[in-house]
Order: structure tokens, then sequence, then C-alpha cells
């Protein structure tokens, strides 16, 4: 279970329920280098698009999505594989991308 006592099986199971704010009300922490495109990607999908239509981007579209987390500091960004984990287990964020 997280700090934010979400139970493991309860956890997202892809990205429209990471970034869904109504079934988490909880920050969460996205990679910050949105140059490699991969937290774009995922905003994408999150907003209907087609896994196959992902390309070309529409970063416009990605930044509204990644806009739509209301309060203040819902969406954290991190820069470092150390940070999710810092932030994750002193409870700042209960949600995570991490690279691997």
């Amino acid at each position: 279970m997280g700090p934010e006592g979400i139970p493991v099986a309860q956890a997202p199971k892809d990205w429209a329920q990471l970034f869904d704010q109504g079934k988490y009300d909880t920050k969460r922490s996205v990679y910050n280098q949105l140059s490699d495109s991969s937290v774009l990607e995922a905003a994408l999908l999150v907003d209907g698009v087609p896994f196959g239509q992902i390309y070309p981007l529409d970063v416009d579209r990605a930044l509204r999505v990644l806009g739509h987390h209301p309060g203040e500091d819902r969406l954290l960004y991190h820069a470092a594989n150390q940070e999710p984990i810092q932030q994750l287990t002193s409870g700042e964020v209960s949600l995570s991308t991490s690279l691997t």
C-alpha cells in the first residue's frame, strides 16, 4: 500500500488511470524531460489518441492534458531516477512514472 493508502490491487493499470484525478485525488510525479516525448505520448494516449496515431505529436494537445490537474502542485515533475522514489517514500506524491 502506498503512502496515501492506494492498495497495489487498485493501482493505475494504464496512462489514463494514472492521470485520472477523479479516481486518484492525489499528487503525482512525471519525468520532466518533455523533449524525450514519453510524457507527451502518454498525455495523448490519455486524451484518446490511438497508439498508431500518436505521431506527429500534437504538443499543444498533450500540454493541455498535462495542465488538467486542478489544485496547486497536483502534477510534479522529476528529473532524476531517485526523485520519484524520494517523492513516493516521503509521501509527497502517491503516484509516479519512472525511467527504466
